[in-house]
């Protein structure tokens, strides 16, 4: 690759969503290397609500924060490790940072403002929370689907590792009593198939050996234009539903054709005591984030795709839904799942502005008030945080910065903290009034050509039906 001044290099990872930029024509330091790395869990608070802190991660730094009568007042800062995406306290006087590039966990003395001890601890870790008895780290590892495991007393922990099925694992969280940790499987899937190209043409399936086959009863829609040649046979998706079918996007049986089955796990139950997995099933097809309520109960947060629909003009407008479900504590029980955008009718390929504005894009960061009264939801493509009841009704939406990506509640209840990840700020929000009442800048050295560039990736109003 050149070398020239003026050509911008480019990079395009998996996973991570990794862009960088070296940005030198745009008058910024050429030195600067963009990666779209997916905060996990980047804010967080001490138990007395007294200290906040937050990851930066396009300066490789945890934010410290005093509150101040409910106000975070910064501190200063603390250089962790590349690519901080996660940050969890652990009493009043350490936070641990997960640097994901760095693939280490540091821990961060937040009254000497450095940090004491960094664990190299596998790759691309995403988010850590302490549990069980006795007390251990747990760090989920999205790459090699694992949850790796250390004593954070010790000065040189010996790690292990617990397997997790199912790709990328990402978000954390536990049981009030620290008995269960709850994983998030980010790339969960929706529990659909590639059915053969041969398979789809047998005289034995449900289209008699039509390929391929038709997506409306017995015609397409859009129809085939006259004088065109005959379409080459394809390969065809169908889904399991709830009564254990295969099914495509015309509601045709293949069941008895199809001999095999994938994964659709959704959250792992791991028992800090055995430190063996169970799973939660059929809840999304991505789950972004995790909030266990007083009550044990977890709220997964996340999107459904419908990647079984066929035809562009069929799926216009509707790719995905963005779904919140509980399920009951440690997993059990049938699971309420819920739409975070019940106002929408799904019945045509745009709506208005307004309509738009009301929506909640890309969920992310969820946190439960103390009293389990309502959750909030953080929607980083639509910029605004969303509150919803135990059962999933919505209470309220409140409009923040650009990017949020992390929320935790305060203590008290009175009022939470949002991460947005895209300014570099962070918002104050009232409970009472569900309204923002303060926004706390500090340092971002992301290039002006990124910060612009962003919206046409990410901002579901602008580029949303």
């Amino acid at each position: 690759m050149s070398s020239a001044a003026g050509l911008n290099r480019i990079w395009i990872g998996v996973g991570a969503m990794a862009l960088g930029i070296a940005a030198a024509s745009f008058g910024q330091s050429p030195t600067f290397v963009n990666w779209e790395t997916p905060q996990v869990h980047p804010i967080d608070l001490t138990p007395s609500g007294s200290v906040l802190v937050a990851v930066n991660t396009a300066d490789n730094r945890l934010e410290i924060f005093d509150i101040v009568s409910g106000m975070p007042v910064r501190r200063g800062s603390v250089f962790t490790g590349l690519e901080p995406v996660s940050v969890r306290t652990r009493g009043e006087s350490e936070a641990w940072v997960v640097n994901q590039l760095s693939d280490s966990v540091s821990r961060v003395d937040l009254a000497a403002m450095r940090v004491t001890r960094t664990v190299r601890i596998g790759d691309e870790p995403a988010d850590i929370i302490f549990a069980g008895s006795p007390e251990r780290a747990y760090v989920s590892l999205a790459q090699p689907r694992q949850l790796a495991r250390f004593d954070p007393a010790a000065a040189s922990p010996t790690i292990s590792t617990i397997s997790i099925a199912g790709p990328q694992p990402r978000a954390l969280a536990k049981s009030p009593d620290g008995s269960l940790v709850y994983v998030a499987i980010f790339e969960s899937g929706n529990h659909s198939v590639i059915i053969p190209r041969a398979t789809v043409s047998a005289a034995s399936g449900p289209y008699g050996g039509q390929n391929p086959p038709p997506n409306s009863g017995g015609s397409f829609v859009p129809s085939i234009g006259a004088g065109l040649p005959q379409a080459p046979p394809v390969a065809h998706i169908a889904r399991k539903n709830a009564a254990s079918q295969w099914r495509d996007g015309n509601n045709r049986n293949w069941t008895s054709l199809i001999d095999w089955d994938v994964l659709d796990r959704d959250i792992a139950v791991v028992n800090t005591a055995t430190n063996t997995a169970t799973y939660v099933n059929g809840l999304m097809t991505t789950v972004c984030g995790l909030g266990v309520a007083s009550d044990g109960s977890v709220l997964a947060i996340g999107m459904e795709s419908r990647n079984e629909i066929r035809f562009e003009s069929g799926l216009n407008g509707v790719f995905l839904k963005c779904l919140g479900a509980r399920v009951g504590a440690g997993g059990t029980g049938t699971p309420t799942i819920f739409d975070l955008n019940p106002h929408l009718t799904y019945t045509s390929p745009s709506t208005d502005l307004l309509t738009r504005l009301q929506a909640v894009g890309d969920p992310r960061g969820v946190a439960w008030l103390p009293d389990f009264s309502r959750a909030y939801i953080a929607g980083m493509g639509s910029n605004n945080v969303v509150a919803v009841s135990p059962s999933g009704a919505r209470l309220g939406l409140v409009s923040v910065g650009e990017g949020p990506t992390g929320v935790v509640a305060s203590p008290d209840g009175a009022r939470i903290f949002v991460l947005n990840r895209f300014e570099g700020s962070i918002s104050v929000v009232s409970t009472a009034s569900n309204s923002e009442t303060a926004r706390v800048s500090f340092f971002d050295p992301t290039p002006t050509v990124v910060k612009a560039g962003r919206p046409l990736l990410y901002d579901t109003h602008a580029t949303s039906g």
